[in-house]
Parts: structure tokens; sequence; C-alpha cells
């Protein structure tokens, strides 16, 4: 058919059809798949569907998988037997490995439960109370902008152990500092209080 050809029914082929120019579809026709029209894949006018309504799952398989903007930015990486890696802006912020998750730049979470050791090689700033039901270990120290306390509600009691393994003479220390920019004669350095608290 040189020219165009207008189907108003059913166009049946036994054999495949070539369409060197392409097919086009106007808006929320069809392409649709399957005995039971399965699998649709069309566009509405404002989005684009693929539609698998049958009961088997979507296979789409490869042995890398791109997601990209239609300008050829990735928003997705997923290789076969290998990482999957999920980017913002084109720049990679969470990637699978065989041994876990790299997540690069700030993470945020209204809840983290940590079932085994967490390995912080940076500053973890913690705003809020930072609760541990196990013993926590500080290899290079650290800091709190306000106060510390060791707590325990059962019959174990809480202990601070200050610890230096070394071979050699350093001994562990406690240094109480009050750090002013103008301090005065009589300024108190710091205080060690005892009492007891019977309010439960």
């Amino acid at each position: 058919i040189d020219g165009t050809a207008l189907v108003t029914g059913v166009l049946t082929t036994t054999a495949a059809t070539v369409h060197t120019n392409g097919i086009t579809m106007p808006d929320s026709a069809k392409a649709i798949f399957g005995a039971g029209d399965d699998l649709q894949i069309y566009h509405d006018g404002s989005d684009s569907y693929i539609d698998d309504a049958g009961a088997g799952a979507l296979a789409i398989r490869s042995n890398s998988i791109n997601l990209q903007k239609y300008t050829g930015e990735t928003m997705a990486v997923f290789t076969a037997d290998g990482a999957v890696e999920l980017r913002y802006d084109n720049a990679a912020k969470i990637a699978t490995a065989s041994g876990g998750v790299t997540v690069t730049g700030e993470m945020a979470a209204t809840t983290m439960d940590l079932s085994s050791n967490a390995v912080i090689d940076g500053t973890a700033l913690v705003t809020g109370v930072l609760t541990t039901t196990a013993a926590t270990v500080f290899n290079g120290g650290f800091t709190s902008n306000d106060s510390v306390t060791l707590a325990s509600s059962g019959s174990s009691k809480p202990v601070l152990t200050i610890k230096n393994t070394n071979a050699d003479t350093t001994p562990p220390s406690i240094t109480f500092q009050k750090d002013s920019a103008s301090p005065a004669d009589g300024d108190e350095v710091a205080n060690i209080n005892f009492y007891g608290d019977d309010s439960g």
C-alpha cells in the first residue's frame, strides 16, 4: 500500500507486519496484548500508561536497566548481579552492594532500629535523645552540647567506664573545663553532685 489504508474493522494478519516509519496512535488509543487484554500501553493526552492487569507479574528483563528522564538524565540504574543505584538530579544518593547499602549525603529518618553494630567514621549529630539498650563505645570520644544521662530501670546499675588500652604510661582522664570569654574570680569550674531520688 503506497498511500493510506483506512480499516474501520479488525485487521488480522497471519505473519509479521513491518512498519518502516513507525506507528502513530491518537490519544487514549491502546496497544493491547494478550487474549484477555491483559497488557495495555497508551497515552491519554497528559500521561502515559503501561497497564498490566493479568494474574502474573510484569517482568522487565535486561542485564542493565536505566530509568531516565526524556532528556537522557539517569534517575536509577539496575545492574544484574550488581548494584542498584538511585539518583537525585543525576547524582547517586543510594547504592546497594554485596555488603549492604551506601548512602551519599544526609539521611533523615523518623525511626531507626539497628540490630547490629553501627560504625560512624564522621560526626553524628543527635538533636533529640539517643537511647541505647546495650553498651556504647566512643573510640574517639564524644561531645554533648547539653547533658549526658546514664539511666537504668532494671536491676543492673549504670556504669561509666573510661579505659585506656595503650601499652604506655598515658592514663585515662576526666577534664572539667569552663570556656568563657570573660572569666571572673570565683567562677565555678565544675560540680560533682551525689544525691538520692525517691520520687520514683
